[in-house]
């Protein structure tokens, strides 16, 4: 698509905004995919697209955050495996999964999550310390985070920062700012490979990505600079408002697909899961 001065100005501000947010709290892409379909970009592109670019924002993430690295090294390693070999067969897998089945996932997980975070804010509130030790067998639980994880990323990415958190938290316990580390170690390696297996199947725009890497690195390195000031009851309840609302979108959105709930009340597709 051709682009001039104001397109390029709303792609580098959405993909800022958008990836910004989405390194703290996820979703990002609920932001960014909808503004490249506005410009005339096709659904599909505008996943790919996205999710490439996103990966630069994780690695801005990681560089602005390079001197804590070393607290989340060793569950990241023991993911990357995982990681990539989901992200593969999730970009591939990308033109068959129905739409259903990755909104049910979403709806589950998220559900779980958002339980979780609220009672880790409840524990806050009575003074509880909000690191714990991780959960049992954790490393067989980090190595099936990462399949599921990397499969997500590659199938659609919509979301993938709200799960990984919620997912992440609940298997290590750690504080919100080393869950963000870990996430954003996370996706810098699963959104890489989708980002490879949508170049081989030429699902991705260079000149779109020339406006988007740029704003995507550097959103990752104002999100790592806010997330160490932020105070870690304030983070986590951001994040539980974030993904509250993903749910009570989601939710509704599958309600009113199966007819569950009146067409007076629509709500736009879930626009990352589309198709055509």
């Amino acid at each position: 698509m051709d682009f001039n001065l104001w397109h390029s100005l709303f792609v580098l501000l959405s993909v800022y905004i958008g990836e910004t947010f989405g390194c703290m709290f996820g979703g990002g892409s609920f932001f960014i995919q909808p503004a490249l379909m506005l410009m005339g970009v096709s659904a599909k592109m505008a996943v790919a697209n996205d999710i490439a670019a996103a990966a630069f924002a994780s690695l801005g993430f990681l560089w602005k955050s390079r001197q804590n690295i070393e607290t989340v090294r060793p569950a990241i390693a023991m993911m990357a495996p995982s990681l990539v070999a989901g992200a593969l067969t999730g970009g591939f897998l990308l033109q068959s999964l129905p739409v259903s089945v990755a909104e049910f996932l979403v709806v589950g997980i998220s559900t779980f999550g958002f339980l979780y975070v609220l009672r880790r804010i409840g524990k806050d509130k009575k003074g509880g310390h909000p690191e714990g030790e991780p959960i049992a067998f954790w490393q067989g639980a980090l190595v099936a985070a990462g399949l599921f994880l990397g499969f997500y990323d590659g199938i659609s990415g919509a979301g993938g920062g709200i799960i990984a958190i919620a997912v992440l938290s609940f298997i290590m316990r750690d504080s919100m700012k080393n869950t963000l580390l870990l996430a954003n170690g996370v996706s810098a390696i699963s959104l890489s490979m989708a980002g490879v297996t949508f170049l081989c199947l030429g699902l991705l725009d260079f000149e779109l990505l020339i406006f988007m890497v740029p704003a995507a690195f550097l959103a990752g390195i104002s999100a790592a600079w806010i997330s160490a000031f932020a105070p870690e009851r304030l983070l986590r309840a951001f994040y539980a408002v974030v993904l509250g609302g993903l749910l009570l979108f989601l939710t509704t959105s599958i309600l009113q697909k199966y007819g569950v709930l009146p067409e007076a009340l629509f709500l736009p597709e879930f626009p990352s899961l589309l198709r055509n």
